[in-house]
């Protein structure tokens, strides 16, 4: 008995040991998106400026003069 008890704590602790890397993982994930989502928020409000008509100018698109 006290063996087969054993070898459920030792299973129960695998899993839980999976679960905390998994849960690690996820939270990379969260936060890797999150700052994708900052980055395409501030790309919404330059387009919403661009289009509501205030005088912006895309420094970005400029391409010198060959």
């Amino acid at each position: 008995m006290r063996d087969v008890k054993q070898q459920g704590l030792i299973a129960e602790r695998m899993k839980s040991a999976a679960c905390r890397r998994e849960i690690q993982e996820l939270r990379g994930k969260v936060a890797n998106l999150a700052s994708v989502n900052e980055v395409l928020l501030d790309e919404n409000r330059v387009l919403k400026a661009k289009v509501s008509g205030r005088k912006l100018i895309d420094l970005a698109s400029r391409k010198p003069h060959s």
